[in-house]
């Protein structure tokens, strides 16, 4: 049941990135100096 849990907020971790991910290249379009954030994604 624990698993399940872990699973859960994985996933909702990783839609969480994702959506911080899709904000971070919106912004290096206009600023180059986010492209250093985006390689660590």
């Amino acid at each position: 049941m624990k698993l399940t849990l872990v699973l859960k907020q994985w996933i909702e971790n990783k839609r969480y990135v994702s959506k911080l991910r899709d904000r971070l290249l919106k912004n290096c379009v206009f600023n180059p100096n986010f492209s250093p954030i985006l390689a660590i994604f």
